[in-house]
């Protein structure tokens, strides 16, 4: 990533390259993980409720959904299922 800096001594600005780091230990991307896939689950409960049938497509996206962690341990790797067309 790119910082850009203003030298109060100089009066310019300097440009530089710096790496961002990331201090979150796996347990917090886990839950990070865990808290974006619960509200994507919360979205679709409607789909389940007692008074409708839900499709096979929609029962199969909600079960990707939970077992999304799984497979991935973060935000920053996570491939969402296509949600399908209600």
């Amino acid at each position: 990533m790119k910082e850009v800096i203003f030298d109060m001594q100089t009066g310019q600005t300097i440009e530089r390259d710096y790496e961002q780091v990331d201090y979150r230990t796996a347990e917090e991307k886990l839950a990070s993980l865990r808290v974006a896939r619960d509200l994507k689950l919360s979205a679709t409960d409607w789909w389940v409720m007692s008074d409708r049938t839900a499709t096979q497509a929609q029962l199969d996206y909600r079960q990707a959904l939970r077992d999304i962690t799984n497979t991935y341990t973060s935000l920053d790797d996570v491939v969402w299922p296509e949600e399908p067309n209600v």
